[in-house]
C-alpha cells in the first residue's frame, strides 16, 4: 500500500475505533501466520522459523513488531549454543468484531481472509496426516450448503458470533483449569465460515 494510501487507512481505522495496533501488527502476512501459531503455543523465532520455512532473523524482526504492538508476551529465556532463545504467547487474537470487520481498509481483508483460509487447510491437513482428527470420536466436521433469506442470513451470522464467543469463554475457563494442574491440555481448532456461494450452473 502506497505511504498516503496506508497513512489515509489507518486514520480510517483509528476513526472507527478499531484496535489499530493490532491492525498495524497483522498488516504483513507473516506477522498474521506469527500470531496464528503463537495462539496455539509458546514458541521462540527459532520454532517460528522452523515452522513457516523462513530464516530466524527474519521472523525474529517480525517477533519484535508483534510484541512492540501488544500482540504477544515474552514468558522465558534460555541459553542454546552461546546464545539466548526468547520464548512468546500470544495476547491477542488476530479477530475483529462485526462491526469492527466492516471499517478494516479494504485492502487488508482479502488477504487476511486468504491466510486464514490456509492455515485452516493446513491445521486440517496435519491433523489428519499424524492421525489426530479421529482421535476424539466425538469431534465436529460439516459443510452444510442452503438457502436463506436476508432475515436467516443474519440470524446464522448472529448465531456464528454468539457461538465463537462462547468458544472463547470456554477455552478461558479451560486455560484456568489447565494453570491449576487440572486434567490434559488438547489442542483444539473451531473453524466457522458463514459465506455466499456462487450460484449452481445448469
Amino acid at each position: 500500500m502506497p505511504p498516503k494510501a496506508a497513512k489515509k487507512a489507518n486514520r480510517k481505522t483509528a476513526d472507527a475505533g478499531i484496535d489499530i495496533a493490532l491492525v498495524k501488527a497483522i498488516s504483513h502476512p507473516d506477522r498474521l501466520l506469527a500470531l496464528h501459531e503463537l495462539n496455539k503455543r509458546v514458541a521462540s523465532p527459532t520454532d517460528l522459523a522452523q515452522v513457516l520455512g523462513v530464516e530466524v532473523n527474519y521472523i525474529a524482526y517480525h517477533v519484535r513488531v508483534l510484541e512492540k504492538y501488544g500482540c504477544i508476551e515474552l514468558v522465558d529465556t534460555k541459553p542454546r549454543r552461546g546464545a539466548t532463545e526468547h520464548f512468546y504467547r500470544a495476547t491477542k487474537r488476530a479477530h475483529f468484531r462485526d462491526e469492527e470487520w466492516l471499517n478494516v481498509p479494504a485492502s487488508l481483508r482479502e488477504p487476511w481472509i486468504i491466510t486464514a483460509l490456509e492455515v485452516m487447510g493446513q491445521d486440517i491437513s496435519n491433523s489428519l496426516a499424524q492421525g489426530d482428527f479421529e482421535a476424539h470420536p466425538d469431534r465436529h466436521c460439516s459443510h452444510t450448503p442452503g438457502l436463506v433469506d436476508k432475515q436467516g442470513w443474519g440470524e446464522v451470522q448472529d448465531l456464528l458470533t454468539e457461538t465463537l464467543e462462547r468458544y472463547f469463554d470456554i477455552q478461558a475457563g479451560s486455560n484456568e483449569r489447565l494453570v491449576e494442574g487440572e486434567g490434559e491440555a488438547i489442542p483444539m481448532a473451531v473453524s466457522m465460515v458463514g459465506f455466499a456461494t456462487a450460484p449452481s450452473k445448469d
